[in-house]
């Protein structure tokens, strides 16, 4: 019986077998680019089916689909779909077309990702292939000029240091201007969390994606407005950077090799006395002292000028007079040749990727040995990252992504130099003199100059001080397919860091000898952040109905420990700071601990009817442990409106539009950026003495705050992108309006209070901006020449509306007297407050006439402009924020080559050099001071003019009384215009494909780079971009002695392998 029931199971599966193969048809082909070039990964499919495939790394599919099929659809992120008629063919070869202005393209949002075309946000998008050709170390340095309303600046331009990135205005004054960053899913947090020695300013900051190696990047997309931030709730008010590496596609395996070697120079050369000013200076100012200001003949001053031609009695030059060093006759010392170099670095990726239908899979492991341009300015990054993606039925799958890095960095000295706060490496290679030479340890005072100091060549090459970080990021979901429309999505993950910076100041010199016979430092930052996503989506549509509902319920939690002591008196320098046991004196430890749990719930629906009216709506509900016991919770909604006009059918007749959409957005966000435990009691330690005993102690160190909370940003976004010419031309422009309230605020105490100061909610502050966007085609010829060109612009005013309790207040810097940023109501940030000169003091009438309250009532001093009552008048000199900013990104292509070159620059910005002033009231200076000093007339005995008036309108060279000059005010010589235009990048391509196929090699592309070209500004120091105090927003644009901006040159070899 059985064997019968078998017999018949067995003919009836055959008869069903030849019954689905008599149904089915095979179907192959290749899919190329509009260059003739086979691409990757194009998903083939049949419509309104499950049926498909993608294609492998030759661009091939192969298919069995039902034969009554009329059509297959082949789509990729970028280019257009196409639906291509397939009756009664077997063969479908398909050229995909560029997605004009991506329309099409798919761009990833919070938890998603959806059609460019569907956004009713303000959402910026950078693929990989726009960065081809540029040379990274970070991720920011790609984004420079592509993306409107996004401001980068640099806190440091040494490989490894510091950028900010700042997204339509500065929202909050103490609370943090980064943007949060999410990296796979995962959120990092754009604060730097470099390790600090608090009795060294060597604390450069440092990137803090320096562990995200830039090749592994496939796409970044920027959101802007509260409708796109709103689901990040209490982390969005800065803007959200989306990050996606790159991933496993359905292929055959290949492996890509990519080598860049790179060479590097100063693009603007810092300036400093050369041998012959330097003495020139010495001499001059010695004559105007004596004659001028001390009434002494010139021909007794010039008889014992400092350096003038001297013999020994051997008849040997001892000493010698500007010329003779201008002629080499005695050798001098160019520091800033001394201390800067070629930087030669190397960059080098080993990928591989592919997979089938079930299990896709990319693995990358990278070396970066990147030489900075100033010596001792290292940074060295191995990383490892890689993506997997497995089907495990049709139902469940899983993926996996893991990113590992371990950078170095050593960093240019720049700590504390005999107490003083202008010690810093490219400082002291402008103020130590140029006649010492290159062997000598130290150098001596002269005309004011700090007694007995490093050289800059002992500080750059002696002093150590070197940055290590330990970068773990894993994530795991798992997806199941509940119903045809509902997905689960579980995930967790873990971001694993560990910074660590070791210092040491030989005891061979001069600090480390101070420090007490050499100074050892080492300090630890180490945090790990655990994240668990539960995330809900269903996705439906019905007839001309689209709805996509996602609702998320997310736990984080925050473990941070930080560590750091110091040691010095050693007795050799051979251990260096390898073993603190082999020091006499130890430095009392530091130790701090943190933990900040965070509890969110999200919804959001997306809704699109007919491709015409489309509707986003999201609210999030944050429970942070930061905030106070009566504010734990925020909520965070958001809305957003579009309308594809060209979808309404009095535009399809206009054959000018090929896309019109209006869009209107409002949401509210939040920042938390605020230290944990702020809101509860806290207590600190210190020493007290007792009957001449000193025992520890604790005290209360704040007033608590339990209604401390999120500072809240409400947005209003209004948009509207338009194409032309089948999208030839496509244009976006998008108008916002922020409002930030609740500020995060240091309130003043009175001193019966106990307390300086409580952390307090208290203001508002605006933000509004206009942003556009022009994207062109301007050539479009199949596998000939074709030119894309995109330009933006943008620009934001920021103002403080209240301040309410807190009042008005000035913000300081460095100098002692200035406190150039004034914060009130009605104010906008980043204006700088000073005094205007009105003429230099050169006569008895003009000091006669000199301001009542003018602190340097001496001849060849500054007066100022006056109010009406004769005293000094402080007014506006500038601001630091730009009138406007913009970028311009093109890219040629002809047959197999590619051109590549994007610029970005800033109108209107203006910075405050402080390194101007400090080499004034240092008795030195740059040549452009020093030759714009004023000089007097100077006679002889005879009455004779032997030096005439030079009829300059800066300080008198020379010091009325022998004293220096008094520089305690800011005034608008010190104020310089930031403005500027820079070519970031230019790159040329050439993609060579073997047209027989070769056994082994793929594809091979070298390309020629250069990074920074040329820049155009008027700014007299070396970058304009820098920005001393990082992170701050109030006190941007404030320059001191920054590292040089490297223009580098670059060669890429590419080479991908079956």
């Amino acid at each position: 019986m059985i064997t019968k029931v078998t017999q018949i199971f067995i003919v009836l599966f055959f008869i069903c077998m030849m019954r689905t193969v008599g149904q089915n048809v095979n179907i192959e082909g290749n899919v190329f680019d509009e260059q003739n070039q086979p691409i990757v990964g194009v998903t083939v499919v049949v419509p309104n089916s499950t049926i498909g495939t993608v294609t492998n790394s030759e661009g091939y599919y192969n298919l069995q689909i039902p034969q009554n099929t009329k059509t297959l659809s082949f789509s990729f992120i970028g280019m257009t779909t196409k639906i291509e008629n397939v009756e009664g063919r077997t063969l479908v070869n398909v050229v995909l077309q560029d997605a004009d202005n991506i329309l099409d393209q798919v761009v990833v949002i919070g938890y998603g990702s959806m059609r460019k075309k569907d956004l009713t946000g303000a959402v910026s998008s950078v693929r990989s292939s726009e960065l081809e050709g540029q040379i990274m170390t970070s991720i920011q340095q790609g984004l420079q000029g592509r993306v409107s309303g996004v401001n980068i600046n640099q806190s440091d331009a040494s490989p490894g240091g510091g950028l900010n990135i700042t997204i339509r205005g500065s929202n909050s004054l103490i609370g943090g201007t980064e943007p949060l960053y999410i990296v796979d899913g995962f959120p990092i947090d754009g604060k730097s969390m470099e390790v600090k020695d608090e009795n060294s300013q060597g604390n450069q900051p440092q990137n803090n994606l320096n562990f995200l190696n830039p090749s592994d990047i496939e796409s970044i997309e920027i959101l802007k407005d509260a409708s796109s931030t709103a689901i990040y709730g209490s982390r969005g008010a800065n803007g959200v950077v989306l990050i996606t590496t790159k991933s496993g596609q359905n292929q055959k395996a290949e492996i890509s090799v990519n080598h860049t070697l790179e060479v590097g120079d100063m693009l603007t050369v810092p300036q400093a006395l050369s041998a012959y000013d330097f003495t020139w200076l010495a001499n001059m100012r010695k004559i105007v002292n004596d004659v001028f200001y001390g009434g002494i003949p010139y021909e007794t001053s010039v008889s014992s000028l400092p350096y003038q031609t001297t013999f020994n009695t051997n008849g040997s030059l001892v000493k010698g007079s500007p010329e003779d060093y201008k002629n080499g006759i005695i050798a001098s010392t160019d520091w800033i040749d001394v201390i800067t170099r070629y930087g030669a670095s190397t960059r080098t990726l080993l990928s591989t990727r592919g997979g089938s239908n079930d299990f896709k899979y990319y693995f990358s492991g990278g070396y970066d040995d990147v030489k900075g341009i100033v010596e001792a300015t290292d940074f060295q990054r191995y990383s490892f990252a890689s993506n997997i993606n497995l089907n495990l039925n049709k139902n469940l799958s899983l993926s996996n992504s893991l990113n590992l890095s371990y950078t170095t960095g050593k960093v240019g000295q720049s700590g504390l130099l005999n107490g003083d706060n202008a010690g810093i490496l490219m400082l002291a290679s402008i103020k130590v003199s140029p006649l010492i030479l290159l062997q000598d340890e130290y150098w001596d005072e002269e005309f004011g100059e700090i007694i007995g100091s490093d050289n800059p060549y002992v500080q750059a090459t002696k002093f150590k001080e070197l940055n290590t970080n330990k970068t773990l990021i894993e994530r795991l979901a798992l997806n199941y397919k509940l119903h045809e429309s509902l997905s689960l999505n579980i995930s967790g993950g873990v971001n694993y860091r560990d910074n660590i910076k070791d210092m040491y100041y030989p005891k061979s010199t001069l600090r480390g000898d101070r420090a007490g016979g050499g100074r050892a430092f080492y300090g630890t930052n180490a945090s790990y952040t655990l994240l668990n996503d539960y995330m809900l989506t269903y996705n439906k549509k019905i007839k001309n109905h689209t709805v996509a509902l996602t609702g998320v319920y997310s736990l984080e939690y925050l473990n941070r420990k930080a560590f750091s002591t110091a040691v010095s008196g050693f007795i050799n320098d051979i251990v260096e700071n390898y073993n603190f046991g082999a020091a006499n004196d130890y430095y009392k430890p530091s130790s701090s601990h943190l933990s900040v749990m965070a509890l969110s719930g999200i919804g959001r629906v997306n809704y699109n009817y007919d491709d015409r009216y489309l509707l986003t709506a999201s609210i999030r509900a944050d429970g942070n442990s930061k905030f106070g016991t009566n504010n734990k919770w925020g909520y965070f909604p958001s809305f957003g409106l579009g309308w594809r006009l060209i979808e309404e059918k009095f535009l399809k007749r206009v054959s000018i539009f090929s896309d019109l959409k209006l869009r209107a957005s409002f949401g509210v966000t939040g920042n938390a950026g605020l230290s944990a435990y702020q809101s509860i009691p806290l207590m600190d330690i210190t020493a007290v003495a007792f009957n001449n005993v000193s025992y520890m102690g604790m005290y209360n160190s704040n007033i608590p705050n339990p209604d401390l909370k999120w500072e809240r940003t409400n947005q209003t976004n209004l948009g509207v992108d338009i194409g032309l010419f089948d999208n030839r031309l496509y244009f976006t422009v998008d108008a916002y309006d922020k409002t930030t309230h609740d500020l995060l605020q240091n309130l003043r105490l009175p001193a019966s209070a106990g307390f300086r100061t409580r952390i307090m909610n208290i203001g508002t502050l605006q933000n509004r901006g206009l942003e556009l966007l022009l994207k062109a085609i301007i050539l479009k010829q199949k596998n000939k020449l074709n030119w894309d060109i995109s330009v933006n612009w943008s620009t934001n005013k920021s103002k403080i509306l209240s301040l309410g309790s807190v009042g008005s207040y000035r913000q300081s810097i460095m100098i002692d007297g200035w406190d150039p940023f004034y914060v009130g109501e009605g104010a906008e940030l980043g204006v700088i407050y000073g005094y205007k000169v009105s003429n230099i003091i050169k006569t008895e009438e003009d000091l006669a006439n000199v301001a009542v309250d003018n602190p340097n009532k001496r001849i060849g001093e500054y007066d100022y402009v006056k109010d009406e009552n004769g005293f000094m008048k402080e007014m506006v000199l500038g601001n630091t924020n730009p009138d406007f900013i913009y970028g311009l990104s093109t890219q040629l292509r002809y047959k197999n080559f590619r051109l590549n070159a994007n610029f970005s620059g800033s109108i209107g910005n203006d910075i405050i050099n402080v390194q101007t002033q400090i080499v004034q009231n240092r008795a030195l200076g740059t040549p452009n001071v020093i030759y714009n000093y004023w000089i007097p007339e100077i006679r002889n005995s005879a009455g004779e003019v032997v030096i005439p008036d030079n009829g300059k309108n800066g300080l008198c060279i020379g010091y009325p009384n022998n004293t220096v000059h008094d520089i305690s005010k800011l005034v608008d010589h010190y104020v310089e215009d930031g403005s500027f235009f820079k070519m970031n990048n230019i790159s040329l391509s050439y993609v060579w494909t073997p047209k027989n196929k070769m056994k082994y090699i793929k594809r091979l592309i070298p390309t020629f780079s250069i990074s920074n070209l040329f820049m155009i500004t008027n700014y007299s120091g070396v970058n304009p971009e820098t920005s001393l105090y990082g992170q701050d927003p109030i006190r941007r644009g404030v320059a001191y002695y920054e590292y040089p901006l490297t223009r580098s040159f670059s060669f890429t070899i590419n080479c991908v392998f079956n």
